[in-house]
């Protein structure tokens, strides 16, 4: 166990290593996170922790986190350390070692083999390309975490056939705090009450039910007294929802198709992770019957049940980090039986054209592919954020520190100075959600609105894509600038736009951008 821990852990604090020695020299000696959601967090910490306001700026609640517990624990962190824009960096990177720990007694369970309780980490870590979400600064590590303690006693729990009392304490605890770090966690919950049905034991199910979703209903019934919402603004804006005033057969055409079997990234993610439990399971189903095939494969059946919840109603792009959790979870579940399965003739078993063996190869040839992708990702996020959110940042804070600003992406901007918010997307401002809600595409009336909103209450400047409010972007507004990036791998596009709301402020801001310093590579084009 010694052994294995030591050689994982220099694998991964070598890369970390290089990728933040990489991060730190090409911004500038300032370390920037390889998405802007880092600093959403970060800014409704921060003015939780320093105001008393739980909200993107220090003005209006505003329930912008997707993880209400992770962005908690940064606001303690921040009350306790200081306002430290590295904190979600630091944690994350203790919880990853903490996941490792729990990786190397999980199937240390099932392999007597140093060899293969190391390969397991590694696969399972790679697969889920983890060490990005470190850079990410984002909840993921802590929600992996507590699902791997889940599975680790979960599996523990059974195994004792549900004797064990320190087991069944550390599953509950885990399922209580799940649903607060993210809200797919629910899909996690409903699957294991549904197994728990099947095999009837309906007082763990009933239990599972309360401790897990009684958190959510509570967060749930405050969010709605601040926000007439049940889940944050984010929830709202990009969820998957069904709605009785709408198409019903377009709705369900939707969710099956263009969200599960059309889905690309589906079959880039668990597809063949499904394939691997069916064939196991129809395997035992065929030896011993459903009970067995069921109690066989309890974990893993969870794990495929959230998948196929995950892909219908959330999301699965985003640097790998929505679907991180599964992927481990997929690891923990199937590799103890997939490793002895595929180490027995297992040319000749590729050969027959085996649906185990070769599903394991094209999830080997996918990891590959995730582990390029995020080289990518971790060599240049972390750049072109500096060079378009916190450049865009440090500007409105010199100029504009206090102003009313319209903007779309909103997390640097709102840490690093204290305007007061138009957020058009709606993850910010409550106003805007009702026409964001469900991805609504844009439309004349929420132009109108914009327009009408922003003249209303002075807003001055707006610095946005400005594809994502065409063709409704306000005629009144006047086009000042475009700040463009290279290399652009994290931002929604190499450039951003910056607007004079009212007009009679243009010349006004044409100074301003000329007078501010500007990262050598962001190449700013006045436009007249």
């Amino acid at each position: 166990m010694k052994k294995a821990l030591i050689i994982v852990f220099s694998v991964f604090f070598a890369i970390v290593l290089v990728y933040g020695i990489n991060n730190y020299f090409q911004t500038e000696s300032f370390f920037s996170y390889i998405l802007d959601d880092a600093y959403i967090h970060l800014a409704i910490a921060k003015n939780f922790a320093l105001y008393g306001n739980w909200g993107i700026t220090k003005y209006v609640f505003s329930s912008t986190s997707s993880s209400p517990l992770f962005t908690l624990i940064l606001s303690a962190l921040i009350s306790v350390f200081g306002d430290f824009h590295l904190i979600p960096f630091w944690f994350n990177l203790l919880l990853f070692v903490i996941i490792i720990v729990f990786l190397v007694k999980h199937f240390s369970r099932y392999f007597s083999s140093q060899k293969l309780v190391i390969f397991s980490i590694l696969f399972a870590l790679f697969s889920s390309v983890l060490y990005v979400q470190i850079f990410s600064g984002m909840e993921h590590i802590l929600q992996v975490l507590v699902l791997v303690v889940n599975i680790f006693y979960f599996q523990k729990w059974i195994d004792s056939n549900y004797h064990d009392e320190d087991s069944r304490f550390w599953f509950f605890f885990t399922i209580t705090i799940m649903g607060l770090i993210r809200f797919e966690s629910m899909f996690y919950l409903t699957a294991v009450i549904f197994v728990f049905l099947l095999l009837k034991k309906f007082k763990k199910s009933a239990a599972v039910l309360l401790v897990g979703f009684l958190p959510i209903v509570a967060f749930c019934f405050y969010n709605y007294q601040n926000t007439g919402y049940l889940f944050p603004f984010s929830v709202v804006v990009k969820g998957s929802q069904f709605s009785f005033q709408d198409d019903f057969s377009e709705q369900l055409y939707r969710f099956v198709f263009n969200n599960f079997l059309l889905n690309r990234a589906f079959y880039k993610i668990g597809f063949f992770p499904l394939v691997i439990f069916l064939a196991f399971f129809i395997k035992d189903f065929k030896l011993k019957g459903i009970r067995y095939a069921l109690e066989n494969n309890l974990a893993a059946l969870v794990i495929s049940i959230t998948m196929v919840f995950h892909t219908f109603f959330a999301d699965l792009k985003g640097f790998f980090r929505y679907e991180s959790y599964l992927m481990v979870g997929f690891a923990m579940t199937l590799l103890p039986r997939l490793v002895d399965y595929i180490k027995d003739n297992f040319f000749q078993k590729l050969k027959k054209l085996d649906v185990v063996c070769w599903s394991s190869i094209f999830i080997i040839l996918i990891t590959i592919y995730k582990i390029g992708f995020s080289h990518i990702m971790l060599w240049y996020g972390g750049k072109n954020i500096y060079e378009q959110q916190i450049q865009s940042a440090k500007f409105l804070e010199k100029y504009y520190r206090n102003s009313k600003i319209v903007a779309n992406d909103i997390g640097a901007i709102c840490y690093f100075t204290e305007i007061q918010l138009f957020d058009i997307v709606g993850l910010g401002s409550q106003v805007t959600v009702p026409y964001n809600e469900n991805n609504r595409p844009r439309d004349l009336e929420f132009g109108g609105f914009v327009k009408n909103y922003t003249e209303k209450n002075n807003y001055e400047v707006a610095i946005i894509y400005d594809n994502w409010l065409k063709p409704y972007i306000p005629s009144t507004w006047k086009k000042v600038a475009k700040l463009q990036i290279t290399h652009n791998w994290s931002c929604a596009y190499d450039h951003v736009f910056v607007y004079a709301v009212d007009s009679k402020d243009y010349n006004k801001i044409i100074g301003h951008i000329k007078n501010f310093t500007w990262n050598k590579n962001v190449k700013v084009e006045i436009v007249r």
